[in-house]
C-alpha cells in the first residue's frame, strides 16, 4: 500500500498508545505503525496456516555434571529454567502480551493480563514453557514446522547427548514479530540467563515472583512512544516525508532489477527453513583486518551486501533471458532493517525493554547499480559495489536523530499490506513474489549482548530469524566468540537446501576472494 503524506497518521493520539487498565487486571493499548505492519502481514498469510515473520530465537545452555548425577543435574537445570522464565515475565512482562482484534473498539489492541492466583500462574507456565524430547537438536526441531503461537512461547528441546559430563538444552523462542524483534530476542535470552545462572548457583530453594500486578509498570511502550515521535510531524519532517514519495532517479528506475530465481508452481508457502555457514576464526580475523585497512572503512555488513548484489548478478547471467540482453547495467533495490535501541532515551535503550519492536526500515531513493556482466577485474568491481552499499547505508540514515523516528514510522506504514485486521475476516494468501530479492540483517557482535559464560552456565549458538513465507531469502549476519556466521531463512515451497547453501557459499567466496586478493 503506497501512502501519501496526507494518508499518514500524523495525529495518532499518544494516550491511546499508553498502557491503561481497561478492566481489573487487564491492561491494553493501541498498536503503532511497526506493530500494525507485522500484524497485517500475519493476517495476510493466515489462510496458509502459518505466521509470516514469526520470530524464531535459538540458544543452547550447558551445565557441567559435578557432584550430582546426570539425571539430578538435568532435573535441576530444567526446574531452574522454568522458574527463570517466570522471573523473566516479572522483569519483562510484555513477553506475556498478545495482539488481538477488539471487536468492541473495532481495532487491534496489545493486551496484558495479570496473574490472579497460583492456578493462573501455573496455567501460564504450562501454556508458554514447553518441553520437547524428540531426538532432534533445537536447530533441527526449528526446521520441522514448529507451532507459532499468538503468545510468545519458550520451547526447551532435549538434544541427543554428546558429552556425558555436560547437560545441554536447546531453547527456542517462538513469538509474533509484533511482540518482539531480533535484537530484542537476543537481549531477552541474556536476561533469561541472568536468572537461570542465579537460580542454579543459589543453595536456597528458588523463590517465585508474585506477579501480582506491580510488574505492569514495566510494560514496554511502542516505538512511537519510546522514540517520542511528534504528532503531528514538524513542517521540516513533513517536507522530508513528501520527498520520500518521489520516484527513484530516472537514470536507475528503468534498469532491470536483480532478482532471485525460485521454483515456480507452488502457490502456498510450505515449511520455513534455516541454514548457516560459519567462518573460521582465521577467516573472520582476516576479513575484519582487511575492512579496517580499507578507506571508509566499510563494515562486514557492507561487504556481504555487496557480495549478495554481485552473486545475484552472476546468477542472472545464467538465466534464459539475462539482463544483458536489454541493458548494460542492472540495479539492486536496497533496504535496511536497523536496530533503534541505541538511539532511544533511557530506559528504552536497555535490556529492560527487550520485548518490543524497536527497529526501523530505512528506504531511500538510492539504488545500487552494477554492470550486467562480470568485470574482468573482480577485485575492483567488488570495491566499487561495496562503496555504493556503504554510501547507501550512510544516506539511508543521514537525517537528524530528531527526524529519523518520524520517517521510520512512515516507511513502515508504506510497507503495511492493506488487509482487514479482524481475525474473523478471511484474506486470500498472496501468490509468491515473481521478482523476489535477498534481504540482509545484521545481528552484530552477539557476545556483546549475550554473555557466553555466566556462573556455571555456558551459552552457545545464539541466532534469530523471522519466518520466511515468501519466495525470497532472508539473510542474517552475526559474530559469536570471534566467528562470523552468515545464515539464511527460506521457504521450502520455492527453494531447496542445497541451492541456499550454495548461495551462502557463493557470498562467502566473493568476500573472501576479495580478502585473498589484497
Amino acid at each position: 500500500m503506497n501512502l501519501t503524506t496526507s494518508d499518514y497518521p500524523i495525529t495518532m493520539p499518544t494516550q491511546h498508545l499508553t498502557w491503561r487498565e481497561a478492566a481489573p487486571g487487564i491492561w491494553q493499548r493501541d498498536i503503532d505503525e511497526i506493530e500494525k505492519s507485522y500484524t497485517a502481514l500475519i493476517r495476510q498469510y493466515a489462510g496458509s496456516g502459518r505466521m509470516e515473520f514469526a520470530i524464531t530465537g535459538h540458544i543452547t545452555v550447558s551445565v557441567s555434571v559435578e557432584n550430582d548425577s546426570p539425571a539430578d543435574t538435568a532435573s535441576r537445570l530444567e526446574d531452574a529454567l522454568r522458574v527463570a522464565w517466570l522471573w523473566l515475565r516479572n522483569d519483562n512482562p510484555t513477553i506475556a502480551s498478545l495482539v488481538y482484534f477488539d471487536k468492541q473498539l473495532g481495532k487491534p489492541q496489545k493486551r496484558y493480563e495479570t496473574i490472579r492466583d497460583e492456578a493462573s500462574r501455573s496455567a501460564w507456565l504450562e501454556k508458554t514453557f514447553k518441553t520437547i524430547s524428540c531426538g532432534q537438536t533445537g536447530a533441527e526441531w526449528a526446521n520441522s514446522d514448529p507451532p507459532a503461537p499468538e503468545e510468545a512461547t519458550l520451547f526447551m528441546v532435549e538434544p541427543p547427548a554428546t558429552h556425558p559430563s555436560d547437560i545441554q538444552r536447546d531453547l527456542i523462542l517462538r513469538s509474533p514479530h509484533a511482540i518482539i524483534d531480533g535484537i530484542g530476542t537476543l537481549n531477552l535470552f541474556n536476561n533469561l540467563l541472568i536468572h537461570f545462572s542465579r537460580l542454579l548457583s543459589s543453595p536456597s530453594p528458588a523463590a517465585l515472583p508474585t506477579l501480582s500486578g506491580a510488574e505492569t509498570a514495566l510494560l514496554s511502550p511502542p516505538y512511537r512512544i519510546a522514540a517520542k515521535i511528534p504528532s503531528p510531524p514538524t513542517l521540516s519532517q513533513q517536507a522530508l516525508l513528501a520527498a520520500l514519495q518521489q520516484p527513484p532517479h530516472p537514470d536507475t528506475a528503468s534498469l532491470p532489477s536483480l532478482t532471485l530465481p525460485y521454483n515456480r508452481g507452488p502457490m502456498l508457502p510450505g515449511k520455513h527453513q534455516r541454514t548457516a555457514l560459519t567462518l573460521t576464526l582465521s577467516q573472520t580475523s582476516r576479513l575484519l583486518t582487511a575492512l579496517k585497512s580499507h578507506p571508509g572503512p566499510p563494515t562486514v555488513t557492507h561487504a556481504f551486501h555487496a557480495a549478495i548484489a554481485l552473486l545475484l548478478r552472476n546468477i542472472s547471467t545464467t538465466l534464459p533471458n539475462p539482463p544483458t540482453s536489454t541493458s548494460p547495467l542492472v540495479r539492486l533495490p536496497a533496504y535496511i532493517l536497523r536496530n533503534e535501541r541505541p538511539y532511544l532515551p533511557s530506559p528504552y535503550n536497555t535490556p529492560s525493554h527487550a520485548v518490543a519492536a524497536y527497529h526501523s526500515l530505512a528506504r531511500g531513493k538510492q539504488e545500487i547499480t552494477l554492470s550486467s556482466t562480470p568485470s574482468p577485474d573482480s577485485h575492483q568491481e567488488f570495491e566499487q559495489v561495496m562503496e555504493q552499499i556503504r554510501n547507501y547505508y550512510l544516506f539511508a540514515f543521514s537525517h537528524s536523530l530528531e527526524d529519523h523516528p518520524t520517517l521510520a514510522a512512515y516507511v513502515f506504514s508504506t510497507f503495511t499490506p492493506d488487509v482487514p485486521l479482524d481475525e474473523g475476516v478471511m484474506v486470500p494468501v498472496p501468490p509468491p513474489n515473481e521478482k523476489p530479492g535477498v534481504s540482509l540483517s545484521s545481528m552484530g557482535v552477539v557476545d556483546r549482548i549475550i554473555e557466553p559464560v555466566r556462573g556455571v552456565v555456558e551459552a552457545g549458538d545464539p541466532w534469530v530469524v523471522g519466518e520466511e513465507l515468501g519466495s525470497g531469502l532472508g539473510c542474517f549476519l552475526g559474530t559469536w566468540r570471534g566467528r562470523l556466521t552468515l545464515s539464511a531463512a527460506w521457504n521450502e515451497s520455492w527453494h531447496g537446501k542445497e541451492e541456499v547453501e550454495g548461495f551462502l557459499e557463493g557470498c562467502v567466496g566473493v568476500v573472501m576472494g576479495w580478502v585473498d586478493d589484497l
